[in-house]
């Protein structure tokens, strides 16, 4: 695109590794630039010659786009492979299987490391000793798992970071195949298109999937993520490489084919309405920018500024569709119908498709004017200036406009330009914000966790099990919102050092030798350091590495750049004892390809009849059936505590409606299974509690119940059902003159625990959403009430019970409130002779039972 002259340039350039060489430098002497251009040619087929050499072999290649292949399809198909999976939902059980069929695929990939090791021409670089500090990510797992809150979640966490470990062996493998490392970033990138037309999909109203658009601020889209700063991180990283590859190819209908998705690409960014992505997005352009020369680096502003400002210009049209839609599906969900979709032809989305398809084309033309025109024009401005801080220059002084550029918005300068639902996200931000609040408050509780396990963490899946225990108001979320915080209560000090202190030293080494890279070398690299950097940003602060399909591209890209560290190392060690090494290793490593397909396979067949049990449940099937599938299933994974909870439940149901013990006794054989394996199950403990109480065995159902309290103490209906038993032991203890005060102070510090965190929640900005609601209901005030009025503090009674009166009296606990409130006034010679008549209008027998009280 830039004439003969300018190839000859590039040519050159990249044969020379010095992106400052100009194109008078190659073509003002013909004698020169003939010589040069021969050199060229002899190099370029010498080097040709000794890459061809130095190419693995046509098998092996194709085994490896074989499992890259496999996983991303499996996250195509399954929601980027997302980490949902838990112990407090059963309809998380659904997220292990898109995890078990990638444990399948890794097994392969095991096979294809081992194959490499097996190989006798294998080269000892540093690149080794990475491959071995690896084993660092899985270990820490390993060691935080014998004092784990959750047993179960920690064999998972033991699997991914295994997993983890051999994607990033496999990256360094992969760093000698060139081909792949070429056509890697555009297999991405098709990926990526393929994710982007699927959210336009969802946004027209063309395909409908759960989550794919949520309400929020008009309209978010996800795509197949279901959460919308997901779907942003892919967008970065998808803008970022498409930046790359607008600079490596040099195939004028490839640059038009990726600017042409520019648009789809920033529209999509600016849709996902991430507050997140929008605050880490100067910090990744910066250091994307930086890593160009810069000459790209204009080149890389210009294009973003054209495809940002195209997209903005139908962000609001395309927003209205998008409310339209988001709109339909929550009717069709309140009337328990499916949503229709339409096709893409109809008259409702056609128009639509043709406004993105055609500012797209618009912009694949104005980058045939940058490529043509301008890129030349920039190469030849920027010929004479050649100090080793110019490339450094222009990313600093993006920082200052971006810093301007947030006082700009912020102060409302530019609002004419931006649509009006971005405006108000972006000034809606700050720390009283409910998305900013929530984070700040969730990584304090994650602190919270790390300080009872600071050394060695509490194991994969801890914030799950016991964030419930440690929250500072209620809200509800199964992940930390950053990587790192999860990182530190999982494995502790030991291993948030080791983990991150790891993935530094790759980055940093790297960093040292890429200028020393030739131009070509760098460009191919550049993609491989950029994109794990924007994931790993990003992951601050929010959870994106919790889908797999992000941990296993960070880790392999972190694997290529380790890979690229070629000296030497080892070779005072004889060949013989190298060659009993990697036999050792590719005999581990085939160990551990065995472990994972084994329990990959028993875990899915588990897996299956749990489905089948669902089935049987809803076909009404006999409680022989649905044992036979649960049993089959605890058979394949036996401390699966969804599966146990199932089991114990079904029991528990066919002694309530048959009273045989033996259905009672079943359930209590699982339920001492599953509290046994899972401490921190909530369900299975509550359901415990029930067994105890049905069983008639109070006391200790109430030290379960209370149990269950200290594990998630807003959980309202918990406190009710503790000031239930207790209330009835009270009652024991007075008909039988028993010391009655040890159970009175119970109800009144039960009752305390639940003014005090109501008081939490009410000192709350008006901004925070809580996400179950917690009140102190009557039937505990009612019981703390009495405690008080039969203690003979009247006034306290009365304060307790005062905040209870309801205006509608026909509950039997607003009832017994009114009552004891009326009570306690009349023994301190007041009245309410209003509240009186609505209790006798509501029930005339209260007349009775207050004079009884006043006796």
């Amino acid at each position: 695109m830039g004439g003969p002259r300018y190839l000859l340039y590039r040519t050159l350039e990249s044969w020379t590794g010095n992106e400052n060489l100009t194109e008078n430098d190659t073509c003002c002497s013909k004698r020169y630039g003939s010589v040069l251009i021969g050199v060229a040619r002899v190099s370029t087929k010498l080097y040709g010659k000794r890459e061809r050499e130095q190419q693995p072999s046509w098998a092996m290649q194709v085994f490896a786009w074989s499992w890259i292949g496999f996983i991303l399809l499996i996250a195509l198909f399954n929601n980027g492979i997302f980490q949902g999976y838990g112990i407090h939902n059963p309809s998380s059980y659904r997220f292990e299987v898109p995890v078990l069929y990638s444990m399948i695929v890794v097994f392969f990939l095991l096979v294809w490391v081992a194959i490499h090791l097996l190989m006798k021409n294998v080269s000892w670089k540093i690149s080794l000793i990475y491959g071995i500090a690896a084993l660092l990510i899985p270990a820490v797992y390993l060691i935080s798992s014998y004092q784990a809150a959750s047993p179960y979640l920690s064999k998972y966490g033991i699997f991914v970071s295994l997993m983890l470990f051999v994607f990033f062996v496999a990256g360094i493998q992969l760093a000698g195949y060139r081909n792949i490392l070429r056509w890697f970033p555009t297999v991405y990138l098709i990926f990526g298109y393929c994710i982007v037309f699927y959210g336009f999909l969802t946004l027209f109203g063309n395909a409908y999937m759960l989550d794919s658009l949520t309400p929020q601020d008009g309209v978010r889209i996800s795509s197949i993520f279901q959460y919308p700063n997901t779907y942003a991180v892919l967008l970065l990283t998808l803008w970022i490489a498409i930046l790359i590859e607008l600079e490596r190819s040099r195939n004028k209908w490839v640059q038009l084919l990726h600017a042409f998705m520019l648009v789809p690409v920033c529209v999509s960014f600016l849709l996902t309405l991430s507050r997140g992505a929008l605050f880490v997005l100067p910090v990744i352009a910066v250091v994307a920018l930086a890593m160009f020369p810069l000459r790209r680096q204009l080149m890389g502003i210009l294009y973003s500024a054209i495809s940002m400002g195209l997209s903005l210009s139908i962000y609001s049209l395309l927003t209205d569709r998008g409310i339209a839609v988001v709109t339909a599906i929550h009717e069709a969900a309140a009337n328990r119908v499916p949503f229709d979709t339409v096709s893409m032809f109809s008259k409702e989305t056609i128009g639509y498709w043709g406004l993105v398809i055609g500012v797209s084309l618009v912009m694949s033309g104005m980058a045939y004017i940058l490529e043509r025109y301008v890129d030349p024009a920039i190469a030849k401005a920027t010929e004479r200036i050649q100090s080793r801080w110019a490339n450094a220059a222009l990313p600093l002084v993006l920082i200052a406009v971006f810093v301007l550029g947030a006082f700009a918005v912020l102060s409302g300068a530019v609002d004419r330009f931006l649509p009006a639902i971005i405006r108000e996200r972006v000034e809606d931000i700050s720390l009283q914000t409910h998305s900013v609040y929530e984070r700040l408050t969730m990584y304090k509780d994650a602190l919270a966790i790390w300080r009872d396990h600071p050394i060695l963490g509490a194991g994969a899946g801890a914030w799950e099990a016991l964030f419930e225990r440690y929250q500072s108001y209620p809200y509800s979320s199964m992940q930390t919102h950053s990587y790192y915080m999860q990182l530190l209560v999982e494995t502790g000090i030991v291993g948030f050092v080791a983990v991150v202190g790891f993935i530094a030293v790759v980055l940093v080494m790297f960093l040292r030798t890429f200028r020393k890279l030739q131009a070509e070398e760098r460009s191919l690299t550049l993609f491989y350091f950029v994109t794990p950097v924007t994931i790993l940003l990003h992951s601050l602060i929010d959870f994106g590495m919790s889908y797999l399909l992000y941990g296993f591209i960070v880790f392999l890209c972190l694997g290529i750049l380790a890979g690229t560290q070629r000296k030497a190392v080892f070779g005072q060690w004889s060949e013989s004892g190298k060659r009993r090494l990697q036999q050792s290793a590719a005999a581990a490593l085939g160990i551990v390809s065995i472990v994972l397909v084994v329990f990959a396979a028993k875990w899915l067949y588990a897996n299956n009849l749990f489905n089948q049990y669902t089935k049987a449940v809803d076909a009404n099937q006999t409680y022989e059936t649905m044992m036979d599938y649960l049993n089959g299933s605890l058979k394949q994974n036996p401390g699966q505590p969804i599966v146990l909870n199932q089991a114990a439940a079904l029991n528990y149901q066919a002694y309530e409606q048959t009273q045989e013990q033996r259905f009672l006794d079943e359930a209590k054989r699982y339920l001492d299974k599953l509290v046994s394996r899972e401490p921190n199950y909530q369900l299975g403990l509550y359901l415990n509690y029930l067994v105890h109480v049905a069983a008639g065995d109070n006391d200790n159902a109430l030290k379960l119940i209370m149990d269950v309290i200290e594990k998630n103490k807003y959980g309202q209906s918990y406190y009710e059902q503790a000031a239930s038993i207790l209330l009835k032991r009270w009652d024991e203890e007075h008909k039988a003159a028993a010391d009655r005060s040890q159970t009175e102070e119970d109800i009144i510090r039960l009752y305390e625990q639940m003014v005090r965190l109501k008081a939490d929640i009410d000192a709350l900005p008006d901004t925070v959403i809580v996400s179950k609601p917690f009140e102190v209901p009557n039937s505990v005030r009612a019981v703390a009430g009495q405690v008080y009025y039969f203690k003979g503090d009247y006034a306290q009674a009365e304060e307790v019970l005062k905040p209870g009166l309801k205006e509608d009296l026909s509950q039997q606990n607003d009832r017994y409130v009114a009552r004891f409130y009326l009570a306690s006034l009349r023994k301190q010679g007041k009245d309410d002779p209003v509240l009186y008549e609505k209790l006798l209008q509501a029930d005339q027998g209260e007349r009775a039972m207050l004079e009884q009280l006043l006796q």
